[in-house]
């Protein structure tokens, strides 16, 4: 699977922007590592609640060992910390994020990763065209992209991941695992939708016994079983 260039490129449909980007990471991860020992700590507490990012890395690459994932797509970019890790372990980045000036600063973040592609957009019509357009597979879908609790980027529902799940039910021959980040909000943030909301998506998507799923630190995670 060949690396996508490091300069602009555009969606044939809609105004959403496909944008190459990068940047040393060794400030984030230290950063990282120093989370990453907090949330080792609170686990050995039991006071455990949400990850820090690089927890959440480890999280995303031992489901892409068991996998054999080898593209990553995350909706809710951000600053861009997610896309830069995984794209160390994985030959493909997509990474989508609705607000333009997180897009523009994730941009120049990233901007030497030439494996890595930003879209600006709703992360609920661009993965279906990103997926069709770019003819991926062996995918694992990162799912982070609510607002922030005081607002959206666009009006819309704080939290899409139901939506997003019933999407990508239609690529479940192209996906290798899904995470649903921030378990925590569900039920319990303004707009969210219930727990028990999610987990009957979860169990609608794995249906058909081709995958199964579990809630571990904070995390929603659906897997392809192993043949």
């Amino acid at each position: 699977m060949g690396c996508i260039g490091a300069h602009a490129i555009g969606l044939e449909r809609g105004s959403d922007r496909l944008i190459s980007l990068n940047e040393p990471l060794l400030y984030r991860d230290l950063k990282g590592i120093a989370g990453y020992v907090l949330d080792l700590l609170d686990i050995g507490r039991m006071r455990f609640c949400n990850p820090h990012a690089l927890t959440k890395f480890f999280i995303i690459n031992s489901l892409r060992q068991r996998t054999g994932a080898r593209t990553f797509i995350e909706a809710g970019t951000n600053k861009g910390t997610t896309a830069a890790r995984c794209a160390r372990v994985f030959e493909r980045v997509v990474t989508v994020e609705l607000d333009a000036d997180l897009a523009r600063t994730s941009t120049r973040f990233l901007r030497n990763r030439s494996n890595v592609l930003v879209v600006c957009g709703d992360a609920l019509s661009v993965i279906p065209r990103v997926i069709e357009s770019q003819r991926l597979d062996r995918i694992l879908v990162f799912l982070d992209a609510h607002a922030p609790l005081w607002g959206t980027a666009n009006g819309g529902p704080p939290e899409p991941a139901l939506d997003e799940l019933n999407r990508l039910a239609d690529y479940k021959d192209r996906i290798c695992g899904v995470i649903v980040d921030d378990f925590r909000n569900f039920g319990a943030a303004p707009g969210f939708p219930s727990r028990s909301c999610l987990v009957s998506a979860a169990e609608a998507f794995c249906a058909d016994g081709d995958f199964t799923f579990n809630v571990h630190l904070d995390q929603l995670i659906i897997e392809r079983k192993r043949p």
